[in-house]
């Protein structure tokens, strides 16, 4: 397992002057600020009109906010605690404005030797903040600092486990505990599961700061159990190696241990390298990922825009390609990359290692095929292809040109889907009887598939529901219950709709060992369902509404009809909701997955040459409509038949359409 960092830092220490911080942090790659100075004033004293004008910047630069360094817990515990709780609320809100999801604070400053004393008052006033901010959903991050009542690893600890709430993390700063005589090995060991944010800064045992690995903080050995620990997070920047705007008013005692020297960005981006270092040090691979999209339609921008935006840390933001030549102006306004119009070229320029195809459904396969055969790793977008034969010959690409083949199921990742999963392959379920999957939630109207040419088209999509609404559920079938021996189903082509392609579909699936399933999907029911149910020997299991209920028997099926003597009893069962909840990465999950694959050899989530099986799933449903509702044999499919078909209906769109033409390549846009 490798951690995914992203690098943020207190660009304050750059400069007071905002557009001065944004551009350094631009030059460096760096993504990302955790506000604390803003033109001289602090984040959290910012007006309305400041905080736009901010908002304005951070557009402008494309930063975002990873925290909001905020000055909140730094006053004495002894203090008038309602001006400051007032403070707070106004810097939650500036968090939601700005988009930070944390906020880093403190707990008092606390009279030396009276920690026992102002124990409740802390708790009191750190419940009272904690509240609040889980009702506006901003997570509090404690930080560690010398004279607070959190100063080491035991009272951050009490503190962090008597409040115990999602709420309330902590900030690891090791600088800070070694400025408070604290082993930070120890302290890392004892607070790790608390630790969703870290501050990169170190010291020696004179307090005085000094660039990561330098000092007596272990910060490369910290972020080495980071690592094993998968952690995904933030390292932020907070170099204090030099005097800068505010400082006196961020820490009292802190020009005993700061440089007397200007903070600047030299030596900020000293502070970075000295990161980097610490990381490479670690064990952790510094290499990136250097991604070509081609096709800059609706999934290859919000690709573009995660990895741009420092969601996939391992991963950079290479090249956009996009045949229409306006999309590709746009490309290279949004994000200051190379644009091409030509993928070939894009292939051939060296800019990148790998390419994420988002276009045409047509085109997956011999645009993968290219890059292949140009030597570079490849993610697709899904479907893995129209027809089994063009999948088929991308899948033996990919095998003998040996690079990284990936699929974005995105939906793989979530939490439902992967407990379900894990239960049948440990043999928990026992045996599967019946499966039963009606996912009718995506209703479509007219105006929808009229939005585009390409839409619902056999000659474009090369299908309808089937291949653009229902690829993630027929994957998730194979990947779950594994890939039934037969098919036969019926499908309604255009019953609701002014298309010729499906628009309703009923399928019936067979395994060999008995299981039986039954697939319905529409895009003409409202309001619609998405209900999977599977019956088991151990039970039943329904996902509906985000929601897993196991109804668990008491003892098996088989157990208790052998044992069993009264003619109408049932065996008894509980329903118990299952602790997963969310929807998961989704899509940065399987683009971090991917720079996983790529970078240090993991296996892939959501391996390209398993899309065979979903648009194989999909190619039965057809061909055994189109054979007057036959069953299809998936061990023997029919690959050469079924392409033979899809191209005919190919073809006759064309013809209807007026265009005449003997073949049916796609060169829509991307």
């Amino acid at each position: 397992m490798y951690a995914n960092y992203m690098i943020s830092g207190f660009s304050d220490e750059i400069s007071s002057d905002i557009d001065v911080q944004f551009t350094a942090l631009n030059k460096m790659g760096i993504k990302f600020f955790e506000p604390r100075g803003v033109n001289g004033k602090n984040i959290s004293s910012l007006t309305d009109e400041e905080l736009t004008a901010l908002k304005g910047k951070m557009g402008q630069y494309r930063i975002k906010a990873s925290s909001i360094g905020s000055p909140i817990g730094k006053i004495k515990i002894t203090d008038d605690f309602e001006p400051h709780f007032e403070t707070f609320k106004r810097t939650c809100y500036i968090a939601r404005f700005l988009g930070a999801p944390t906020i880093r604070m403190f707990s008092f400053f606390i009279p030396d030797g009276e920690y026992d004393k102002y124990r409740d008052e802390v708790l009191r006033r750190l419940r009272l903040m904690v509240d609040y901010a889980a009702r506006e959903k901003v997570v509090l991050l404690h930080e560690n600092e010398k004279g607070i009542y959190g100063e080491n690893d035991e009272r951050c600890l009490d503190i962090l486990s008597a409040i115990n709430s999602p709420y309330f993390k902590a900030v690891f700063d090791p600088a800070n505990f070694v400025q408070a005589h604290v082993d930070t090995k120890k302290a890392f060991a004892l607070l790790k599961d608390y630790v969703t944010y870290m501050h990169i800064k170190d010291a020696k045992e004179d307090g005085s700061v000094v660039p990561a690995g330098y000092g007596e903080g272990n910060v490369s050995w910290i972020l080495g159990e980071l690592e094993k620990m998968g952690y995904y997070g933030f390292l932020s920047l907070e170099p204090h190696l030099g005097a800068f705007t505010g400082l006196s008013d961020i820490d009292d005692t802190a020009n005993e241990t700061v440089s007397k020297e200007k903070s600047d960005e030299a030596k900020f981006a000293l502070a970075y390298e000295s990161l980097k270092n610490a990381l490479k040090e670690s064990g952790h691979n510094m290499n990136k990922v250097k991604m070509g999209i081609i096709g800059f339609g609706n999934m290859g921008m919000q690709h573009a825009r995660n990895i741009s935006e420092g969601r996939v840390p391992k991963m950079e933001l290479a090249a956009i390609c996009d045949i229409d030549p306006e999309k590709a102006a746009k490309a290279k306004s949004d994000y200051n990359v190379p644009t091409f119009t030509d993928a070939e070229e894009m292939m051939k320029s060296g800019l990148c290692d790998s390419v994420l195809i988002a276009i045409p459904h047509y085109d997956h396969s011999p645009y993968a095929i290219m890059a292949f055969e140009l030597g570079l790793n490849v993610l697709t977008e899904k479907p893995a292809g129209v027809h089994t034969k063009q999948v088929l010959e991308m899948n033996e690409a990919a095998k003998k040109s040996g690079k990284v083949f990936g699929i974005m199921f995105n939906q793989r990742t979530n939490p439902m889907y992967q407990k379900l999963r894990e239960m049948i392959k440990s043999g928990e379920l026992g045996h599967i009887k019946r499966i039963s999957w009606i996912v009718t939630d995506w209703y479509r109207s007219n105006a929808y598939h009229k939005s585009a040419t390409w839409r619902s088209t056999w000659d474009k999509e090369g299908g309808g529901t089937l291949v653009n609404q229902n690829p993630h559920q027929l994957d998730l079938w194979q990947w779950m219950f594994g890939m039934p021996d037969t098919v036969y189903a019926d499908c309604s082509f255009g019953k609701y709709h002014d298309i010729d392609v499906d628009d309703e579909v009923t399928a019936y699936l067979t395994y060999k060992n008995g299981t039986t399933g039954t697939y319905i999907t529409s895009t003409a029911e409202a309001p619609g369902t998405n209900r999977l149910e599977i019956a088991c020997d151990a039970g039943k299991i329904v996902i509906e509404s985000g929601k897993m209920i196991f109804k668990k028997l008491k003892q098996a099926e088989p157990e208790f009809d052998k044992t069993n003597t009264v003619p109408f009893a049932c065996p008894e069962y509980q329903d118990v909701l299952m602790d997963v909840s969310g929807s998961g990465p989704q899509h940065v999950g399987i683009l971090n997955d991917y720079a996983e694959a790529v970078l240090n050899g993991t296996p892939l989530l959501a391996p390209g040459e398993e899309g065979i099986n979903g648009v194989t799933l999909a190619s039965a449903m057809y061909l055994s409509t189109w054979r007057g509702v036959e069953t299809i044999d998936l061990n023997n499919f029919p690959h050469q038949e079924f392409y033979e078909r899809l191209m005919e209906k190919a073809a006759n769109a064309k013809e209807k359409k007026g265009v005449k033409s003997q073949t049916v390549d796609i060169d829509g846009t991307y």
